[in-house]
């Protein structure tokens, strides 16, 4: 049951992990998606859009390090639970978008194999707490090969991660100056002739 419940440990961090860097990384995509819900208000979308991808990692850091075992469990139900809240919610009022759970944006729909998914995984929340209560800790060496692993593999996705925003926005700079000055070019200070209208 102890490695039954580290596979789980593993497994919800690398889900909140990888979506929380998703987010992290373009949260212009994720704030835009938390607009359109409209379950949320206006002035707090800014707030929770930077809030969530930070708490998502530091619990995925949490469920690999075991540190508050219980407590972290718990609330990795209530994130998964109010995941499944919001899917149904967005399914019942019909405003159908993605909900930004498990990543920055998508183009799918909210659709009932969109709530039995969040259904299991809820489920399989429930599951881990129960066994985090019920059953001892495993020895601290797997613990620090595993928080090892994590770290690496964190951390190499936060790179990536860091260098596609970076190269983005490296990329946006040059078109937006050449749209600059092509727009300083046509104003007034040159006479635009009848073969440029």
């Amino acid at each position: 049951m102890q490695f039954l419940t580290l596979a789980l440990d593993c497994y919800f961090a690398a889900v909140l992990g990888t979506a929380g860097l998703a987010k992290m990384g373009d949260p212009a995509p994720f704030a835009a998606t938390l607009r359109r819900q409209h379950l949320l208000p206006t002035w707090s979308v800014g707030t929770i859009g930077r809030l969530l991808p930070s708490l998502e990692i530091a619990m995925a850091g949490a469920l690999l390090s075991s540190i508050a075992a219980i407590p972290v469990a718990t609330f990795t139900v209530l994130i998964f639970a109010g995941f499944l809240v919001v899917q149904i919610l967005l399914l019942a009022t019909r405003h159908g978008s993605d909900c930004g759970c498990y990543r920055a944006a998508s183009s799918h729909r909210i659709e009932g194999a969109s709530i039995a998914t969040a259904s299991l995984l809820l489920m399989l929340a429930g599951i881990h707490l129960w066994l985090v209560i019920e059953t001892t800790a495993i020895a601290w060496h797997w613990r620090l090969a595993i928080g090892v692993l994590g770290a690496v593999a964190g951390s190499r996705l936060g790179w990536r991660t860091w260098q596609r925003r970076r190269s983005a926005r490296c990329l946006q700079r040059p078109a937006r100056m050449h749209l600059q000055a092509w727009i300083r070019s046509r104003s007034g200070s040159h006479p635009i002739s009848r073969e440029e209208r």
